[in-house]
């Protein structure tokens, strides 16, 4: 009798320890992000912006292209375009070649979120806008074409274009976890419509880095909720908490047919 009331004691320890481990395993993945600061690594680089034409007038269609430049390997970026909505309307907007000449040389993807961004009109501003990787393959580096918006001029005037909500991540190589780059610069544009002058560019400032929640790539969402959700063993990728109840289970198990013997 004493066996089993041991037997069923110890029993009874080992399941609450597991439910215990696999709890504090499986935290919602919301409390991560709302909780969690993100961590940045240092770069040297930036988003600009350059006009494709120039000289424009009213009626003329053009576009602006976001010009990427990073000296660190970068898996996704995004960014929110500003213009002049008295001056200018924005057709549509799609991915330049920065990370897509990168993808078709290493055998993957890219995809531009969302496929169709929002134009506000009323305000002038381009919903935030970015590409990433995919493939498992991260590392582009260099200058290129990050975005490319059409534009339509629609009236004589200096048309002010500017960048903001800008982040670049890494290649996730720091700790399998892609972060996002500190050290940015953006610099936005002005675009003389019916003048003689060609397209000014303003001086350079810091492009500040958001918080988690404000970044829309699916590599920054998806590697912080893994630090909750599905840690792993080393280098294997066995999820610990699968590992772990198994592991508990079958110590029980094992202790149960010792006692079960020896009685």
């Amino acid at each position: 009798m004493n066996t089993k009331k041991r037997i069923a004691r110890y029993s009874l320890i080992g399941v609450v320890a597991c439910l215990v481990v696999l709890g504090s395993l499986l935290r919602p993945a919301s409390l991560v992000l709302a909780g969690t600061s993100v961590p940045t690594e240092s770069a040297t680089g930036g988003m600009s912006l350059v006009a494709s034409k120039p000289s424009i007038q009213a009626g003329d269609s053009f576009d602006v292209n976001v010009i990427l430049t990073i000296n660190q390997p970068t898996c996704s970026a995004q960014t929110v375009l500003t213009f002049d909505p008295k001056l200018v309307e924005v057709d549509g907007v799609s991915q330049g070649d920065f990370y897509s000449t990168w993808a078709q040389t290493n055998g993957i993807q890219t995809v531009m979120i969302p496929s169709t961004p929002s134009v506000d009109t009323s305000k002038g501003t381009v919903q935030v806008t970015g590409v990433a990787l995919l493939g498992g393959k991260c590392g582009p580096t260099g200058s290129g074409t990050f975005l490319t918006f059409h534009v339509k001029a629609m009236a004589n005037g200096v048309a002010q274009f500017g960048l903001s909500t800008i982040i670049v991540d890494d290649d996730g190589r720091f700790g399998k976890i892609a972060r996002p780059y500190q050290g940015m610069q953006m610099q936005g544009l002005t675009v003389n419509i019916g003048g003689s002058g060609t397209a000014i560019q303003p001086t350079a400032q810091a492009a500040l880095v958001p918080t988690a929640p404000g970044n829309i790539m699916p590599t920054q969402v998806a590697t912080v909720v893994r630090r909750a959700d599905t840690l792993t063993s080393g280098n294997s990728g066995f999820p610990l908490w699968i590992f772990i109840p198994v592991a508990g289970m079958l110590v029980i198990g094992g202790g149960i047919v010792l006692a079960t013997r020896k009685k």
